[in-house]
């Protein structure tokens, strides 16, 4: 008789589950046929040492399913199948696996704390006053909602946005110039297509976020330049005559988190006007700013139309919203007319004209003023924490902006141990090396100082989380 292994009894899935299971993948591997007489109910239980419910409750299964019969006093058989081929191999039951696993990361999540960089207060957002702007839309536009638009996105809220970011950064533009985008890295996948016809290459910082280097990669060949203590090495870029294209992020570098130079800015827009070239300005978490006075954006300061404007409200509000934008320089808009004559705007309509609204009404300047002090707020627990908890064992960086720090540990260990040290006590910690393009220059080399760089986001934690946090990482790191 084929009879089931020793059960688990303390398993998340059933006994009768796991009888079933177990005889079902025997019958689609064909391990087991017809006429085969399975074991009865009592010889399985008493195998098993279980009571019959169970095996009942699993025979009863098979048999609704179609894989069993039952006959009046003679036993339970296996019915005929007609099969292409094996539904089943030696390995595990995927979907007992799959069950297991999912509750499994239900289980760790619930106790996990999350230093990420991309997760924010979502609890913050004001949903009343979103809600309100949504149903007064949907009154005041009705089915016209239902139809395309406008493919560079609804005028009014192109005028808004130039608005918003010439008071807040500086921006110089015109809202023909503004395209609204569903997220950076879809703003990333446009200007691939815009510039792959006279780039091939294109510059970037020799650490970057991983998404939008994945998404330029599919249109164009990447090549990493060093970083300096004030932004990306822009000599390097003289040595290069065949990148005439570069993506930065010189508000809040990402990932350490750096301010890019008045200086270097100046001499950045000095090489992309001789090499006749594109800058990238993505103005990552230039929202938040706990130290000094704001740096006005690179477009401001160009007055070639070389500098491309990357801009979100993922941080600001929501990152399911998926409302982005960018300002092109008015050779590329041309160049966008011409050869993307097709393009459909992405970003759901409604969506768009609630922002409209909500902009309009005053909303948005209130809810990014009232989460630049809920972040610093949570900044300054995340330095005090670190500060009681780990003493002069970690050096910090990045900690003027945004919302991710960069701790250096001063220990012999590598930045894979901590990480997986961290694991161990309950807390995710990404590595800085987890966004380096490429291999370390030796320039890059001597800015690492040969230790071990851990990026920590605070955004989506709360205050107990945060110390706790803090708490669990110095006990794994033993500081």
């Amino acid at each position: 008789m084929l009879i089931p292994p020793t059960l688990i009894e303390r398993s998340s899935e059933p006994l009768y589950m796991q009888i079933y299971l177990f005889y079902k993948k025997a019958l689609l591997s064909g391990q087991i046929v017809s006429p085969y007489k399975l074991p009865s109910i009592r010889q399985l239980a008493q195998h098993l040492n279980i009571s019959r419910n169970p095996i009942e409750a699993a025979y009863a299964q098979l048999i609704a399913e179609g894989y069993i019969e039952g006959k009046l006093k003679s036993g339970y058989y296996a019915l005929e199948l007609e099969l292409v081929q094996p539904f089943y191999t030696d390995e595990p039951d995927k979907t007992s696996r799959l069950e297991n696993q999912e509750t499994a990361s239900s289980q760790d999540n619930q106790s996990l704390i999350q230093f990420s960089y991309d997760h924010t207060a979502i609890e913050y957002f004001p949903l009343a006053k979103w809600k309100t702007c949504t149903m007064k839309t949907l009154q005041l536009h009705s089915y016209n909602l239902l139809d395309y638009g406008d493919r560079k996105g609804e005028i009014q809220l192109r005028v808004l946005i130039a608005e918003y970011v010439r008071q807040n950064r500086g921006v110089i533009c015109d809202p023909e110039q503004v395209i609204v985008t569903a997220g950076t890295q879809q703003a990333a996948s446009l200007l691939g297509l815009l510039l792959r016809q006279e780039h091939s290459t294109i510059g970037v910082e020799q650490a970057m976020h991983p998404g939008v280097l994945q998404v330029l990669n599919h249109h164009l060949n990447p090549i990493p330049f060093s970083i300096e203590l004030d932004g990306i090495h822009v000599d390097e870029l003289y040595q290069h005559p065949t990148v005439r294209a570069v993506y930065v992020t010189p508000s809040h570098q990402f990932p350490y988190g750096m301010t890019m130079s008045a200086g270097k800015r100046l001499k950045l827009l000095q090489w992309a006007k001789q090499a006749n070239g594109v800058v990238i300005e993505d103005d990552y978490d230039s929202d938040f700013l706990y130290e000094g006075r704001p740096v006005p954006a690179l477009q401001g300061l160009d007055p070639n139309g070389c500098v491309v404007y990357l801009g979100t409200f993922s941080k600001a509000l929501a990152p399911a919203l998926r409302l982005s934008y960018m300002i092109l320089p008015i050779s590329l808009m041309t160049r966008f007319e011409r050869e993307l004559p097709y393009y459909d705007q992405p970003v759901s309509r409604l969506t768009q004209k609630t922002m409209e609204l909500f902009m309009e009404q005053g909303n948005l300047d209130k809810h990014v003023r009232k989460m630049r002090k809920v972040y610093r707020h949570k900044r300054e627990v995340l330095l005090n924490a670190i500060a009681s908890c780990m003493g002069d064992h970690v050096e910090l960086s990045g900690t003027t902006s945004g919302l991710h720090i960069i701790v250096q540990v001063r220990s012999d260990r590598t930045s894979e141990e901590l990480v997986n040290l961290a694991a161990q006590g309950g807390v995710q910690v990404h590595s800085i090396t987890d966004y380096t393009v490429g291999n370390l220059s030796a320039h890059k080399q001597s800015f690492h100082r040969g230790r071990a760089q851990l990026l920590l986001g605070f955004g989506g934690l709360s205050i107990d989380q945060i110390t706790e946090g803090v708490s669990r990482l110095a006990q794994a790191w033993r500081l």
